[in-house]
Formats: C-alpha cells, sequence, structure tokens
C-alpha cells in the first residue's frame, strides 16, 4: 500500500503518523513519509518528542520496526459485519451483554446500532425490527464448552456422582 521507507508499515502506524502530523501544523503528506520515515517537523513530518508517545516510543516504532509497541499503546479496532454477534455495553447500567450487529456510525456518539434484544426473531426472518444505539462494543469472547469431569480433572479434583 505504501512506498519507500513505509512500505511495510501497518496502515494504523502511518495513520497515526499523519494525525501528528497534521496536529502540528503541516499538511497530510504519506509521501514525505515514504522518503524518510524519521522526518522533522521542518521537512513535512512533526516534532516526534512533542507528541504524548515522546521521542523514544517512535524511535522504536519507526526505526526499530517494533510494531508490537505501537498496539500495544494503540489496540487494533475489531471491524464486524451486519449480523456479527458482539458484547455492548450497557451505559446505564454499565454491563456488558450480547447483541446482533448492523452498522457503525462514525463521529456519532453512539456509533453502534445493534438489533433490540426483543426483536431478534424478527431480524433473523427478514421482518421488521428495531435498533438500539451503543456507545463500546467489543468481540463475543470465546466460549468453551467443557462437562464436569473436564473441569474436575483441569482443577485435579476428583468427583462422585450421587446416585
Amino acid at each position: 500500500m505504501y512506498k519507500g521507507e513505509i512500505k511495510d508499515f501497518p496502515t494504523e502506524i502511518v495513520e497515526k503518523m499523519i494525525e501528528r502530523q497534521i496536529e502540528q501544523g503541516n499538511a497530510k503528506s504519506v509521501s514525505v513519509f515514504e522518503k524518510d520515515r524519521s522526518v522533522s517537523i521542518f521537512q513535512g513530518g512533526f516534532f516526534w518528542h512533542k507528541t504524548p508517545e515522546g521521542d523514544d516510543w517512535w524511535c522504536k516504532v519507526i526505526e526499530d520496526k517494533n510494531f508490537e509497541l505501537f498496539f500495544e499503546l494503540y489496540p487494533k479496532k475489531a471491524t464486524f459485519k451486519k449480523g456479527d454477534r458482539v458484547m455492548v455495553k450497557d451505559r446505564i447500567h454499565e454491563k456488558w451483554e450480547d447483541a446482533i450487529f448492523l452498522t457503525e456510525i462514525a463521529g456519532a456518539e453512539y456509533p453502534y446500532y445493534c438489533v433490540d434484544k426483543p426483536y431478534e426473531s424478527e431480524f433473523k426472518k427478514g421482518e421488521v425490527f428495531f435498533v438500539q444505539e451503543w456507545e463500546e462494543i467489543k468481540e463475543m469472547p470465546e466460549v468453551v464448552c467443557m462437562t464436569m469431569q473436564e473441569i474436575c480433572d483441569m482443577l485435579g479434583m476428583n468427583i462422585k456422582l450421587k446416585q
């Protein structure tokens, strides 16, 4: 996707570089980073030390190509498609609950739209249904199904079933 010195950089890192470039008053320009990945503000980049991340952090990410360090601070955003089962946070009770994802409207106060819980069967049948907006969303946790015997074996416990 990118050329030159950032040809193997993840998009998220280049986007953050451009964000810092614009914050410090330079015009958006990927090409300056393609020519010199650590370009300063005077050549169209930015002052690396005047960012929230700091010069040392950027040096490790950009010069050493320690991309894992970047994603520790800025985890990859999960992407969802219509019909995916997701977890959404109830803004009143502060609890996570499962829902069916529909779409995201970037910039909205509550950008995630999911099928309203009582109308999931209508959604699945292609009928009219209601939606609900959510502020926070995350992937469904992986569910592992185990028997009582498997759990006890894992914990090193013996069980005896009552007759």
